[in-house]
């Protein structure tokens, strides 16, 4: 298990990073203060170390210094990436579905209307976030952004807004 502590400046410079590699899981632990006791507490977040792999793969091939990309042009290519439009991402067996309902025509027909909104609430709401958002992008992200690989491309992603 390799430990590497990052110090960094986090919201109003209240806050520390930490990554921590577990063989093919990335530990982030994200320290904060608490705005009314000034406690620090931890956060910890586990996700497969091939989500910080692919994420800058996407950004390596889609991405250029010259030009600014916003967060809703990397999460298409995620989608794009991780191919989510068939909702398997959140556990959903299309042909068990099929299976257990016993209208194939209606579980498409209603997953063909579905899946759109509930993949845009998995990266840009709030309740669904935890699905596709934080361990694809967000975290991921944290990673390389703390870690350096995105140096050259510090100006050119927005991290906010859109």
């Amino acid at each position: 298990m390799t430990e590497e502590l990052i110090e960094v400046e986090g919201w109003k410079g209240e806050g520390t990073t930490e990554i921590i590699e577990e063989g093919d899981i990335i530990c982030l632990r994200l320290w904060h203060q608490h705005k009314n006791t000034k406690e620090h507490y931890p956060e910890e977040h586990r996700f497969p170390r091939a989500n910080v792999d692919n994420l800058l793969k996407i950004i390596r091939d889609n991405c250029t210094p010259q030009e600014e990309y916003k967060c809703y042009y990397l999460w298409r290519k995620l989608i794009q990436f991780y191919n989510l439009n068939d909702l398997s991402f959140m556990g959903i067996d299309k042909d068990e579905l099929k299976k257990k309902i016993g209208h194939p025509e209606v579980v498409d027909k209603v997953l063909e209307e579905i899946a759109p909104i509930i993949i845009y609430e998995s990266f840009d709401g709030k309740k669904l976030r935890r699905l596709a958002y934080f361990p694809l992008y967000y975290f991921p992200l944290v990673v390389l952004r703390k870690k350096g690989y995105l140096a050259d491309l510090e100006k050119t992603i927005i991290y906010g807004g859109g």
